[in-house]
């Protein structure tokens, strides 16, 4: 909801860790946002305490009408959902009635990284192996399989897909140039679990929005001024 609010930039200031970039009004009306299903007790009670798959398993249950979700989530939970249950992806929510992102804009990326050492003692072979791994056929298998969307273009063409990754691919395919990612995650760790430890604190009532915001800048300051982490730019 931040990025659709705020734009690429704004996502471009969090994963370049600019200062005040978790304290844009944007940033911070999306963390009131989430504050605000709290507040009116629309999170399921004691979810804090589930692990991620008990959660889902909830979800199916018809516990709750919605989870905020990976695109795995058809996959891991194909063995425990009902019959009839077609679940599907719901675009981002509009935080205002201006957002820089249009209506449909999706946030998607590849969620596995795959790397061949340079000093391998067979980098030719792991390059190959790669090659294979993301051949269409097999692209194709993991889509069956997993009912995750490949990145890897044409893999889907012609398969009958599932309900929800009918309706991944169909987001992904509406929404465009409007599909947008953050980085920081990826790049800086300490401040992906400060982002992780401070939202399940705001979801729980335990602080604020504005304490949110002042708690991830902090965290975010700190890993700039980290000499011993190595900084990247988008």
């Amino acid at each position: 909801m931040a990025a659709k609010a705020g734009g690429v930039e704004a996502v471009k200031a969090i994963d370049n860790l600019e200062a005040g970039a978790w304290q844009q009004p944007a940033v911070v009306a999306a963390a009131e946002a989430i504050h605000q299903l709290a507040v009116r007790g629309h999170i399921l009670p004691g979810s804090e305490g589930l692990s991620h798959t008990e959660a889902q398993n909830a979800w199916c249950k018809g516990q709750v009408a919605f989870i905020p979700c990976g695109s795995w989530l058809e996959g891991e939970q194909q063995q425990v959902t009902p019959a009839g249950f077609d679940m599907v992806m719901a675009t981002v929510p509009a935080l205002t009635s201006s957002d820089k992102l249009p209506n449909g804009a999706v946030m998607a990326a590849s969620s596995e990284s795959f790397l061949v050492p340079a000093k391998a003692k067979n980098p030719q072979g792991g390059l190959e192996f790669l090659r294979y791994l993301f051949s269409k056929q097999v692209a194709r298998g993991f889509a069956e399989s997993a009912k995750a969307l490949p990145v890897v273009t044409g893999a889907t063409d012609g398969l009958t897909l599932t309900s929800g990754l009918g309706s991944v691919a169909e987001a992904v395919k509406a929404a465009g140039p409007n599909v947008f990612s953050y980085k920081f995650r990826t790049w800086y760790a300490p401040l992906s679990k400060a982002v992780d430890d401070a939202t399940g604190e705001l979801a729980t009532k335990r602080i604020n929005p504005q304490q949110w915001a002042e708690r991830v800048q902090k965290a975010a300051d700190a890993v700039a001024k980290d000499s011993s982490i190595v900084k990247h730019k988008r």
